[in-house]
């Protein structure tokens, strides 16, 4: 296993140690092995609580657009079973966190009585807000031309892409009832979510991380 440090890509915004919101994409190898350690191991230095937000059911979206032919109920068995898998696979390094933290599945939040009202807001402004849908538009775009996600059907695909996004902005809301200062994540933070967090979420900061070689 590969050894690694995190860097802060955007070192400016890291002010005070607080706590920090860390979003695991399950199925993507920078949660994994040696990079995960690396995070836990940054999180342990600069902050005091954390948060670990586990991602996994609304890969669903992305498992249907790859295969349209599965159930939506199908779709989400397997994004719930892979969460499962990762919380097993990487428990032991979950464990080196020294400092205070909670874990949290995506269906914490999808599954909570208010998601109904959060999903109002973005529903409203997807309709509404042109600047907002346009971020949304453009991401779907960016996706379909990187092949990041590989589908049979791009009208399926742009219908689940547009799904996922709105469901992760929605929760995305929701963390307004948590008391975080970061979201730690190791990509850049897409335009529809930078353009929430500016005017739902001010307070808190999105921390891009990046992994050297150790």
């Amino acid at each position: 296993m590969h050894r690694y440090k995190v860097r802060i890509k955007n070192k400016n915004i890291y002010t005070s140690r607080g706590c920090c919101l860390l979003a695991i994409s399950v199925g993507q190898q920078n949660h994994e092995d040696g990079k995960l350690e690396a995070s836990i191991e940054f999180v342990n230095i600069h902050f005091d609580k954390c948060i670990i937000m586990i991602v996994d059911t609304l890969q669903r979206h992305n498992f249907k657009s790859q295969n349209p032919l599965l159930s939506d109920e199908d779709t989400y068995q397997i994004s719930l079973n892979e969460g499962n898998l990762w919380i097993e696979r990487n428990k032991s390094i979950l464990e080196k966190l020294i400092i205070p933290y909670n874990i949290f599945r995506w269906d914490t939040w999808l599954k909570s009585p208010k998601y109904s009202i959060y999903t109002g807001i973005i529903s409203d402004l997807f309709a509404k807000d042109t600047e907002f849908n346009n971020h949304v538009q453009d991401m779907i775009n960016k996706i379909a031309s990187s092949n990041i996600i590989q589908f049979t059907d791009k009208h399926i695909f742009i219908e689940n892409s547009t799904k996922y996004i709105l469901e992760e902005t929605t929760i995305l809301l929701m963390w307004d009832t948590l008391d975080i200062d970061y979201i730690v994540y190791p990509n850049k933070a897409p335009p529809p979510m930078t353009k929430l967090m500016e005017q739902y979420l001010p307070k808190v900061k999105y921390m891009e991380i990046r992994f050297n070689k150790k």
